[in-house]
């Protein structure tokens, strides 16, 4: 609640009178309709039709919650229904992804259609909401478990034959060699979505601490790709394409990209959701609150270490607190908790365990103890319950003092 008035109260400030005023006349006119629409809305119900509660203006939304409800539904945990999802701000939704949905549920962004279904759906019985899937409140995540039961089947996109051939044209215009591979690459920054960024500062990190990732990439033979916002304040590092501020950003290049990489070098940011839902493995820095893990069987996970007092908060007190399931940037403020970004070498150590872990090349009994070790601390309450992802081999090692610290050893 205290965040639905939090947010309440930026949107008022930054939004002018009669903006406010069109927006309050759009929800009568809407509850008008559904009130004379109702009649059709019993007839979707009987048929089976559900309107899918889904933002998706949010990449991460749009891509991982109609992923988990098709596996939910092919494991048998879901039942199967005739799904439809309303496009309510084209402006920010992938074009791109919204075609790959189309072979599998109803899309609707005609503005005056979804007008009338967003009236229809002010009838709970029609709605099926997913905030369970990924955004549960205090609770675990349902995309864990789902993923954990989906194992290493394949998964539930795969580009189609025509955007392969189109992205290989992307990719040689971006300077890639023929079957040259790359890592798709991303620091969270303030730009994306500045209506939440003072909620959601605290999961922000800096490009900069990517740079020895990136020489290690070109040293293999790989390039490394920067995807995400526009900024011209981005830092020029050397071996790092800058691909969205270039002329090729696309809401397709930025699906081929996240689904064609060898893997992402991510954080807590919905951008590398969209390559997992093509398969693709994420090396996720930066990870808070410290109950998130990585979605997808594949991923690797650092989190941002706490600090309080000057002295770092081990894995134990943290996850046996409410910090472990902290969400907003007030929650690290009020409590005088200060979350420490991942430096350089830590991001390189994550960026090596994936390239060693796509080898083949790990084989470390004591580090997968030290991992086992780390995920008994998640609580049935906790965001990354039930994970199939790890923390990073490496991570622990390094700060194994924060994991034998108050009874976890």
């Amino acid at each position: 609640m205290k965040t639905l008035i939090r947010r309440s109260i930026q949107f008022y400030k930054k939004n002018n009178l009669q903006y406010i005023l069109i927006r309050i006349l759009y929800k009568i006119l809407v509850l008008i309709s559904g009130i004379f629409l109702s009649p059709i809305s019993i007839i979707c119900f009987i048929n089976n039709f559900r309107i899918l509660k889904i933002d998706t203006a949010r990449i991460g939304h749009f891509s991982i919650e109609p992923d988990i409800i098709l596996k939910g539904e092919r494991l048998g945990f879901l039942k199967k229904r005739k799904y439809i999802i309303l496009i309510q701000d084209n402006k920010n939704t992938n074009q791109h992804l919204k075609n790959y949905w189309k072979q599998y549920f109803t899309i609707i962004d005609n503005k005056f259609i979804v007008f009338l279904f967003n009236g229809i759906s002010i009838f709970k019985y029609i709605n099926f909401d997913t905030k369970f899937i990924i955004n549960a409140d205090e609770n675990s995540q349902y995309a864990y478990l789902i993923n954990k039961s989906w194992g290493q089947r394949p998964p539930t996109l795969t580009i189609s034959n025509t955007d392969e051939q189109w992205g290989q044209n992307l990719l040689k215009s971006l300077g890639l060699k023929d079957g040259q591979w790359f890592v798709c690459m991303h620091a969270r920054d303030p730009y994306y979505s500045k209506f939440d960024e003072k909620i959601q500062s605290y999961r922000n990190s800096s490009i900069n601490n990517l740079s020895l990732s990136v020489q290690e990439i070109k040293s293999r033979g790989g390039i490394a790709i920067r995807v995400g916002t526009s900024s011209r304040e981005i830092p020029i590092i050397d071996g790092l394409i800058d691909y969205p501020n270039g002329i090729y950003k696309s809401d397709r290049a930025d699906l081929y990209l996240l689904a064609k990489a060898r893997f992402i070098v991510g954080n807590t940011s919905g951008i590398a959701l969209l390559g997992s839902v093509f398969g693709t493995p994420c090396a996720l820095a930066n990870m808070i609150p410290m109950s998130v893990m990585g979605i997808g069987i594949n991923d690797i996970t650092i989190p941002k270490l706490l600090m309080e007092n000057k002295r770092v908060l081990s894995f134990n007190e943290v996850m046996n607190s409410d910090i472990a399931n902290y969400r907003y940037t007030s929650n690290y403020n009020d409590n005088l908790i200060i979350p420490i970004e991942n430096d350089e070498e830590d991001i390189f150590q994550l960026t090596l365990e994936m390239l060693e872990k796509l080898d083949g090349c790990i084989h470390d009994e004591e580090g997968k103890n030290m991992q086992e070790k780390f995920k008994m601390l998640l609580k049935p309450n906790h965001y990354g319950f039930g994970a199939s992802s790890n923390i990073s081999l490496n991570f622990l090692k390094k700060y194994i003092n924060l994991l034998v610290k108050n009874g976890t050893n």
